[in-house]
């Protein structure tokens, strides 16, 4: 199963229209020769299914758009449609912000879940609503148990380190945002003590890519590296200062 992750420049608002299904397909009823039915899961946890509605800009060109045409000179729209087309073609599951609190991977933790694997199941279903299209699509869950890495496209320019988030600066544009398996991070105290990051969330912020992690309490200056499996970066580190 190839993993990728949701395209560069496009949002990931889901607007009110959306709608989801919980144990869709999640069970089957057997009847046996005296007409008793009896009913059996089909798995120990069934994935939720989505109606997902969005709107991408088919125009963008003007600085009143979050996301405009880019260098390239596609919109969000067109950037939008050649990812699902080329990239995630209705087989390849990606990464999103959680719609639900419960998803597959998520079902005993009291925490809201983070991030989803998700896969597009139906055509799309795109209609004009104003300077934007407002697309229709059914979304599925995907167990994240077997990850395949994708390749590397661009490099990692430098890293900036703010205490709670980590920005990844790229020298291009990539296809797609990392997933928490392209990214290992890790800091050394001032003892010399290395301690290693947990990604709290991935997410875009104009052309960077931030890392959310846990905040650290402790005043001192903290030396953080960022490695990858995906992309090579050419400055991998960056010193924090937290104050007292």
């Amino acid at each position: 199963m190839k993993i990728i992750g949701w395209p560069v420049g496009v949002n990931q608002r889901i607007i009110d229209d959306s709608s989801y299904k919980i144990g869709e397909n999640g069970y089957i009823e057997d009847k046996d020769s005296n007409g008793y039915e009896e009913g059996r899961a089909t798995a120990l946890a069934v994935p939720d299914q989505y109606t997902v509605v969005m709107d991408f800009d088919w125009n963008g060109i003007g600085n009143d758009y979050q996301y405009p045409v880019d260098e390239e000179g596609y919109t969000e729209y067109d950037r939008f449609v050649r990812w699902f087309k080329y990239k995630h073609k209705r087989s390849n599951p990606f990464w999103f912000p959680c719609i639900s609190k419960h998803p597959v991977d998520n079902l005993q933790s009291k925490d809201k879940a983070d991030m989803c694997l998700y896969k597009i199941t139906s055509s799309l279903s795109p209609q004009k609503s104003g300077l934007s299209m407002r697309v229709q699509m059914t979304w599925k869950e995907v167990y994240s148990g077997l990850i395949e890495v994708p390749n590397k496209v661009v490099s990692i320019d430098h890293i900036n380190a703010k205490n709670g988030e980590l920005e990844l600066v790229f020298n291009g544009l990539p296809d797609e945002l990392p997933i928490y398996t392209d990214l290992s991070i890790f800091y050394t105290t001032e003892a010399d003590v290395v301690v290693p990051v947990t990604i709290k969330r991935i997410y875009q912020e104009r052309r960077s890519v931030m890392c959310s992690f846990d905040k650290i309490t402790t005043p001192g200056t903290y030396n953080f590296t960022v490695t990858s499996t995906k992309f090579a970066v050419d400055n991998p580190n960056a010193v924090l200062l937290i104050q007292g």
